[in-house]
Parts: structure tokens; sequence; C-alpha cells
């Protein structure tokens, strides 16, 4: 404290930030004072507190107003009494020189300062000076100590606040709301994955302090998974102590970490390989969950679009598959074109020439799509050959001369056009467009 002399009517003035004092003489002393038997309380939530002042004026003992009250919850000094935040919840007893403030079911908004006040026909004392601080605390479980590399898991827990709350207090433990009949701060247990621990003491224990356990992992993806989006999976445990998070990518061998600590993970933007299976890992000093599998199936409109015939030479009569090859999710929709016309369109991606014609031939391509998108195939020549046999004979002339004759089935003497035939004299190609008549044949042989 900091004290001040002034030289005043021939008295001293003693100063102080709780009292002026006035001395006239030896052992005459008269002062204004408000003093506390506290100058901070901690207490626990839903509990009472009790507040203590002693109180004088050296000017009269005719006190006209007496009150609590605690600044900065109104410009100006207010009773307790007469604030709604406090009714029915505010007791005083004032016996001069003495003044008592008692509070009951805390509540953490309840932290404040209190002081008291009060008035006299000449004088207004107390507003000004410091008064009892109050922290309102709720009672929380602390994990000191645990042992990981057991079922079930170790640990040595303590009942504690953020303050020392005033008096001696008794405690109580609880295993799944059931009372364990243990009274100490500290508490050694074997935790099985299912046990929820929490503490109070003896003369609140309806006031508990939450409960620790071991981590609980459920895992939520967010909706509309489509290729371009933003995309996070969010997991969430209620673990206490709070839990730290990996998110895991199953592979065919292994489980790939991808994220750690938070507990959510962001796809930005996501892409149709990041599609499959993810799960979540949670781990606080109690051991560490893991959450079930979480199937993620990113949809995208189709990339590519392929056609292909299902074997190289076609010959009229074969059957013969046309497929149009795609990716896209969910699965596109096929629409087939022959040279520029629609023929046919479903889901399937093949269609079927039972029995393959020459008027079959032409250029073929497929449209695929979903409700992301469309696209169009690359182009395929579809072509029938028509096979054109030759019988070959030999006629041995009475000159002894021999003709090759050759005969065939479609015309003789007639301009045909062959196609997909090959035939060799002197190991020459005949050529697939090659007009020929049957003259031009009997320099062939076969």
């Amino acid at each position: 404290n900091k004290y001040k002399i002034f030289a005043w009517n021939f008295r001293d003035i003693f100063v102080d930030e709780k009292n002026v004092c006035f001395f006239s003489g030896v052992n005459n002393k008269r002062c204004n004072k408000v003093t506390y038997s506290h100058a901070r309380i901690c207490a626990l939530k839903g509990s009472s507190v009790s507040f203590y002042s002693s109180f004088n004026s050296y000017y009269s003992s005719d006190f006209v107003i007496l009150f609590w009250f605690s600044p900065g919850r109104s410009k100006e000094p207010e009773d307790l009494r007469q604030d709604p935040r406090y009714l029915g919840r505010v007791h005083v007893i004032n016996t001069i020189p003495q003044s008592t403030l008692t509070i009951k079911n805390l509540t953490e908004n309840d932290s404040a300062e209190y002081r008291f006040i009060f008035k006299t026909n000449r004088v207004t004392w107390g507003s000004d000076l410091h008064g009892t601080t109050l922290t309102v605390t709720d009672l929380q479980v602390e994990v000191t100590r645990t042992s990981t590399n057991q079922d079930p898991q170790y640990a040595e827990l303590k009942c504690h606040s953020r303050c020392t709350p005033t008096g001696y207090y008794y405690y109580k433990w609880f295993r799944n709301g059931q009372d364990i009949g243990h009274s100490k701060s500290t508490y050694k247990v074997l935790i099985n994955t299912t046990d929820r621990i929490s503490c109070s003491v003896l003369s609140f224990k309806e006031h508990k302090a939450p409960e620790v356990f071991l981590t609980s992992v459920s895992a939520d993806p967010s909706d509309g998974i489509v290729e371009g989006n933003r995309v996070f999976l969010k997991c969430s445990s209620d673990a206490n102590p709070p839990a730290n998070y990996t998110w895991y990518k199953k592979t065919k061998m292994s489980a790939h970490p991808l994220h750690r600590k938070d507990s959510e993970f962001y796809l930005n933007p996501i892409q149709a390989s990041d599609s499959g299976e993810y799960f979540c890992v949670a781990k606080n000093q109690l051991g560490e969950s893991r959450s079930g599998n979480l199937n993620i199936d990113v949809k995208y409109a189709p990339k590519r679009a392929d056609v292909s015939l299902s074997h190289a030479e076609i010959v009229e009569g074969d059957s013969v598959n046309l497929t149009c090859s795609s990716d896209g999710n969910p699965a596109p929709f096929n629409r087939w074109y022959k040279d520029n016309q629609m023929m046919l369109q479903g889901q399937g991606g093949v269609y079927q020439f039972t029995f393959v014609k020459s008027e079959d031939s032409g250029t073929y391509c497929c449209e695929v799509g979903n409700i992301y998108g469309w696209i169009n195939s690359s182009t395929c020549d579809f072509v029938v050959v028509i096979l054109v046999f030759i019988i070959c004979f030999n006629i041995n002339l009475p000159s002894g001369l021999e003709m090759e004759i050759l005969a065939i089935m479609l015309c003789i003497y007639m301009s045909v056009f062959i196609l997909c035939i090959v035939p060799f004299k002197n190991k020459l190609e005949l050529k697939l467009t090659e007009s020929i008549t049957c003259d031009y044949l009997s320099h062939y042989f076969c």
C-alpha cells in the first residue's frame, strides 16, 4: 500500500486503498473504512458462496443505505438484490458493523468482483475500493498417467478445477453413473472401451465433471460428391480429453495416411481417382478408436468413348459385335449411329449383328453420357466381305494341250468388284479394289 501524510487542522490523515483514518491525539483514530475477509474466492459451479465485509464511518453511525454490487454490470452501483440475474439467489445480512452476501446456485457468469457500499447522511463510501473477486469453476477429470500397451487401459485420474475452491471437499467418483465409493481427489483405474468416468465433490454430487472415456468415432462425408467440387470428410468424436485425428485411404495392400490432427479432411477439387474407402482414427491419452469404412463414390461425366469390332475380318453371315467402351459414373447411357443416323439407344454398350449382311457396311459411332455430360466416340468403318467362290478344274484336250479353265459363280465376262480376296500368281497380290473379268481371271490359278 502507498501512504500519504497530510497536515490539515493539526490532525494527521492516514490513507490507503480501503480506509481513510483521522488521528486526533494518541490512540484516537476514526475512519471511513470497508474491509473484506477475502480478496479472492474460488467456488464450484452449482455451489453457494458467502462474502464478508466490515465497515465503519468516522462521521456517523447512522447508516442510511447498505448494499452489495458488482462494478461493470451497470453504470452506477446497483443493489444485487434488484438485479434480475440474481433474482432468488442473493441473500444479504447486515449486522452493523458487518455485512454478509450469499449467492446460491453459482454459474460461470457469476464470476466477477463484488463490493460493499454504505451511505450516511454525509458520505457514500466503498464504491471505488477493491472488493472480493469470485471465480466460478467447473470440475474436470485430468488424465495424469496412462499405459497404452494393454487392454483394458490403465489410467491415473485427478479430479480438479482451474482454481482451488475455498474450503475442503471430499470427492466422489462415478463409473458409468454408479458411485464407486472412492473419496480422494486422485483415482487409479482400468478403463474398458465402454466405461465413462466422472467425479464430483460430496456436497454437490449432482454437479459432476464431464465424463472421460476412450474415443468413439464416426465419419460423415458431404453430400453431392461430384468431380470438381470441394468435398470434406468429417470425423466426429466426443472423446474426453479431446482427441487428435488421422485420416486414411485404404489400398489393396495397406492403408495410406492422408491427414493428421484435424477432424476434417478436405478434397479440393475432388477427382474420380479419389474414389475409394476412407476411415479415420481418433486418439487421446486413454487410447484410440477407428471409425468404420466410409465409401467415397465420385460422380463424373464420361471422359472417353471408343468403338471396337469383335473380330477384324467380317464375312457376310457372321455374328458380329460392335462394342462401345467408356467410363463415367453413374454408368453412361449409349446411343448408336450409322452414317450419322441414330439406330438404337439404351443402357448396354454392345450392338450385335446375329447375321451380318453386305448392307450393314458403313461408318458407326456411339454417343455416351449421364446426367453430368455427353461425349461422342471415335468412328469405326464396318465392311462386310462378300465371298467369291472360284471353281478350278483341268481339262485334257485330244491335242495333249492342257488349258486351265476357271469358272466363277457370279458372272462370266462381266465386270465384278471383288473385296477382301487374295489369289496369287507369281506371288503377286490381287488388289482389293481391282475390277476383273473372267478372261482376266484365266491368268490366275488356285
